[in-house]
């Protein structure tokens, strides 16, 4: 029963954090919109990855919910996959590199899809 109260606050904690964090980046005054679009996009992804934790945790212990089990297990992996292509497009991005042309994104794209 500690266990299960020490993760709910935890999941909590996060979650409180990671909505600080959309607010923050929301509001961060900079002068390249694009690095405040991806501030907003970070924090966003790590809040829904903290909602799915948190929806996990609630379907956890219920047999009944297993298939709804499933696709919140789902969403949470796409989510924190999605996280890992994040750092190569800032720093792609703030080097002044195409995109598209790159071949460190096209490398973490092909590791994205595997």
């Amino acid at each position: 029963m500690t266990e299960v109260i020490v993760s709910y606050s935890i999941l909590g904690a996060l979650l409180v954090m990671m909505a600080l964090g959309v607010v923050f980046s929301v509001f961060m005054p900079v002068t390249d919109l694009w690095s405040k679009r991806f501030f907003v996009t970070l924090f966003s992804l790590l809040l829904a990855c903290s909602i799915a934790c948190f929806l996990a945790m609630i379907f956890y212990d219920d047999p009944d919910m297993a298939a709804v089990e499933r696709v919140v297990y789902f969403f949470e992996a796409l989510l924190l996959s999605l996280l890992i292509a994040l750092p190569t497009l800032f720093i792609l991005h703030s080097c002044g590199e195409n995109i598209k042309t790159s071949p460190l994104f096209r490398a973490s794209a092909t590791l994205w899809c595997v």
